[in-house]
């Protein structure tokens, strides 16, 4: 990840000390990362963290080597852009001197996704787990606000993580690309796997859970 120069100080502080500085460019981790590329690098561990927990914790099936493969290129790819977008943005001193509010509300919207993914995975798990709801659709738990809500939370954490990175404009282009793959491709597959499994079970489900991917948007 570059490293960023601090920002010039405010005229209305004064100028900083050759101490302030140092501290503003020292994390706690000891890396020589700035506060916010501390921030980013967090998120960072925290997606990787959540695509082992599902790979150990609550994938049911198996995965080839070359598609983990893909998997983690892909990952690799959207995080280095986040950091490239880091960088493009970092280059205006005003976005680096405080967080702006696209921090905030990124960092929300990643808690929020990562959080709600695997909470949701482990639910639909843990019924599917246990014998009397064999050849049973799942619409309980968070899966009762939305048919795709796992599908709904990586969305929102991927845009609150390119919120956080590099802005509005990366983040909307972020969640166009994911919402268009997860409308156009994963959910009707979802959709036309379940209703040929389920027959009239799944037929109720979606009379039940109306909305596909994103509670009372979708």
């Amino acid at each position: 990840m570059p490293s960023i120069p601090p920002p010039p100080p405010s005229p209305s502080h004064g100028p900083l000390s050759s101490r302030q500085q140092q501290q503003k460019l020292i994390t706690t981790l000891g890396l020589n990362l700035t506060p916010m590329q501390t921030l980013l690098f967090a998120m960072s561990v925290g997606a990787s963290a959540k695509h082992i927990f599902w790979i150990l914790a609550t994938s049911k099936e198996k995965m080839s080597a070359s598609s983990a493969a893909v998997v983690a290129a892909f990952n690799f790819l959207i995080n280095a852009l986040n950091v490239l977008a880091f960088g493009l943005a970092a280059v205006n001193p005003t976005y680096y001197r405080s967080a702006p509010w696209n921090v905030y509300v990124g960092v929300a919207l990643f808690v929020v996704g990562i959080l709600v993914e695997p909470i949701a995975e482990v639910q639909r798990r843990n019924f599917k787990d246990d014998p009397r709801n064999e050849g049973k659709p799942y619409s309980g738990g968070l899966f009762a606000l939305a048919r795709s809500v796992n599908y709904g939370a990586y969305t929102t954490w991927r845009t609150g993580f390119a919120l956080a990175a590099g802005g509005p404009v990366w983040a909307a282009l972020v969640a166009a690309f994911f919402l268009r793959d997860f409308a156009s491709r994963a959910v009707p597959t979802m959709e036309e796997y379940c209703s040929k499994r389920y027959g009239a079970q799944w037929e109720e489900v979606k009379r039940k859970v109306p909305y596909k991917l994103i509670p009372w948007v979708y």
